[in-house]
């Protein structure tokens, strides 16, 4: 009989794989026990911004990272947990970079986290020679970094952001915000993009550009462009302004970009992400969700829950998620952590690993 070999000091996610159950912690905190101790919690997503590790150009502080790295893998628990990694640029990029000469966006911060509500914020323009040449040496230190950690699985693609990781760009047309008792009135986005010379033929080519970068820094990793159908202005070819269903924003700029990464990087170079699971999908949302399923054939996909949910609707989501394709999913670590939820968390664990 062929004996059980022991499992190793430093044991390591197997061959890599992306696939699993991600827990997403709060930015640069303590890991429970609850998490780090769950064997149904395959991963974590590390999530930070530009200006928490290069303050100073030049200065990496990946101390953030690292503890947070360090929680999940041996001597503290083995084997390791697997970690995915978001930093993203928008309005977490340093300000030196705009003092280097980067041209930016500015627009009405309409959330209830992060900056201040109805404060003005900024993210470089993603076209501008300064902000990409700060960029991509952002990105190759990074990838010096990371790209062989045994426990990093994949990072995402970030760049052309505003809010958070997500390739979304302002696109509001005077909106009315009231948010933490705050009331104002948002830009009109759209012009202003037009007015920096905003076109999806400049946009295209500066995500071609970013993944490049991407694939230059990361040569063993994956990386996932996280995203939805509404993310971008509806500005076509030329600059036009043009009205889209629901007021959604240009779907065909986005669905550009997926193909283009399909074409380009293929399965295990190139990851679809959405970060809005959840359980009444708008009408665009459930088409793009569609989208991802057929794109499943051809690359790896995943999800983020849209927010917390506690226990309502928690068992008809996730399995919804793990339906429609996906190799992982990232939840909220109240969720992952609340026990109502645990049968339901094993069972994704289970499917998820073997797909």
């Amino acid at each position: 009989m062929t004996p059980t070999a022991s499992p190793s000091a430093t044991a390591t996610p197997a061959s890599l794989s992306i696939n699993g159950v991600y827990d997403l912690p709060n930015y640069n905190t303590t890991i429970p026990s609850s998490i780090t101790g769950n064997s149904a919690v395959d991963g974590i997503a590390i999530r930070t911004y530009w200006s928490q590790i290069e303050a100073s150009e030049g200065v990496y502080n990946w101390a953030l990272i690292d503890k947070m790295i360090a929680q999940v893998t041996p001597p503290n628990i083995n084997p390791g947990k697997k970690i995915s990694i978001s930093i993203y640029a928008g309005w977490g990029t340093p300000s030196w970079v705009f003092s280097a000469g980067a041209q930016s966006f500015s627009w009405v911060w309409d959330s209830g986290w992060g900056p201040a509500a109805c404060s003005v914020v900024k993210t470089p323009l993603p076209w501008d020679p300064v902000f990409q040449s700060k960029w991509a040496a952002f990105l190759a230190a990074f990838g010096s970094k990371y790209d062989s950690n045994p426990y990093v699985t994949h990072v995402s693609f970030t760049g052309v952001n505003s809010t958070d990781a997500e390739v979304w760009l302002p696109h509001r047309i005077k909106e009315s915000i009231n948010v933490n008792g705050m009331t104002c009135t948002g830009y009109d986005d759209v012009a202003d993009w037009q007015a920096v010379g905003y076109t999806r033929t400049r946009l295209e080519g500066a995500l071609d550009w970013d993944a490049a970068q991407f694939a230059k820094a990361f040569p063993d990793r994956p990386f996932a462009i996280e995203t939805d159908p509404c993310s971008l202005p509806a500005l076509d070819d030329n600059g036009n302004f043009f009205s889209s269903p629901g007021n959604c924003g240009d779907q065909l700029g986005v669905i550009d970009f997926l193909n283009y990464g399909i074409d380009t990087y293929g399965r295990g170079r190139f990851i679809i992400q959405n970060d809005g699971l959840g359980a009444y999908p708008f009408t665009e949302l459930s088409s793009f969700w569609n989208t991802m399923t057929a794109d499943s054939t051809y690359v790896d996909t995943g999800f983020q829950f849209a927010y917390a949910v506690g226990t309502t609707n928690f068992d008809s989501i996730t399995q919804n998620g793990v339906n429609m394709g996906s190799k992982f999913i990232e939840f909220y670590q109240s969720d992952l952590t609340n026990s109502g939820n645990a049968a339901e968390i094993g069972s994704a664990h289970i499917q998820l690993i073997s797909k």
